[in-house]
């Protein structure tokens, strides 16, 4: 399949590149990302991701204050912080807690995504 990568700007510090993933339920971001962010992580939380591989790993809730890419930005957006060393290679992925606030089309022809803002 074909692999969206886009660049985005997390709490408004640090940028960085996601995959876009529909079949992810939230956005996800390796440990060491979270760690440059000075995230906390619940650590009374864990819970299990399953990697597009198969493989299970022990990932940490986390909120970002924003997450923008391009020109749309939302706040406070739900992710997972995966332990890296258990998720080597894993990709760090723009999941539907994110997309599911945009109707999202597909440029094509200049390989972009176009995010557009459902109307509250």
């Amino acid at each position: 399949g074909l692999s969206i990568v886009v660049e985005a700007l997390l709490n408004g510090i640090l940028r960085t590149s996601l995959t876009v993933d529909t079949g992810a339920s939230l956005v996800v971001i390796p440990r060491d990302t979270a760690e440059k962010l000075g995230v906390s992580r619940q650590k009374n939380l864990s819970l299990t991701m399953v990697l597009a591989d198969g493989r299970k790993v022990p990932a940490h809730p986390v909120v970002l204050d924003t997450l923008q890419v391009g020109d749309v930005k939302l706040e406070h957006v739900s992710a997972v912080v995966l332990d890296s060393t258990e998720a080597e290679g894993a990709q760090a992925l723009l999941g539907m807690s994110f997309l599911e606030n945009f109707v999202i089309r597909m440029d094509a022809r200049n390989n972009r995504l176009v995010f557009e803002q459902f109307n509250p």
